[in-house]
C-alpha cells in the first residue's frame, strides 16, 4: 500500500512499488573466509521456495558434520539477516547469528555462534561471504 509516494510493504519485498522480494540481494555464489575455518570455502545462497523472507544458506560453516554443514535458513529483514538457533548433526549441534550485506550488496558479514549440545561448548566466529 502506497500514500504520498510513501509504501508499506507486505513482509519480504521492498522497492517503490513493493515488487521486489528482500532475499533476492542474497542470492547468489560466494567464496566464504571465516575465522573458525582454516580455508576459504565455496556457500552457495538460495532463496526459499516456502517463505518469501527466508534465504538457505548451502555448506555454512563448512565445520560441520561429514565436512560441510547441512542447508542454513536464515531470515532477511532490509539488508540484515538473522540465522535463528537450528539444530544440525543430527541433534549434536546448534547454530545461530546475525548479519548484514554491504550498500553494493557484494559482501556479507555474519556472526555466529555454534554450540556442542553435548559439552555446552560454544565458538563464536564471523563469516565473510564475497559475491563470486
Amino acid at each position: 500500500i502506497c500514500v504520498d509516494g510513501i509504501c508499506d510493504c507486505t513482509t519480504g519485498y521492498e522497492g517503490d512499488d513493493c515488487g521486489t522480494k528482500m532475499a533476492d540481494k542474497f542470492v547468489a555464489s560466494y567464496t566464504s573466509t571465516d575465522d573458525c575455518t582454516t580455508a576459504p570455502y565455496d556457500v552457495t545462497i538460495t532463496a526459499s521456495s516456502t517463505t518469501v523472507d527466508k534465504i538457505l544458506i548451502g555448506t555454512f560453516g563448512k565445520n560441520g558434520c561429514s565436512g560441510s554443514w547441512p542447508t542454513v535458513e536464515a531470515t532477511v529483514n532490509g539488508m540484515d539477516v538473522t540465522i535463528a538457533s537450528q539444530s544440525f548433526c543430527a541433534g549434536q549441534f546448534t547454530v545461530s547469528g546475525t548479519g548484514s550485506i554491504n550498500a553494493s550488496k557484494t559482501t556479507i558479514t555474519i556472526n555466529y555462534n555454534t554450540t556442542d549440545v553435548g559439552t555446552g561448548g560454544t565458538l563464536s566466529c564471523q563469516a565473510i561471504l564475497v559475491k563470486k
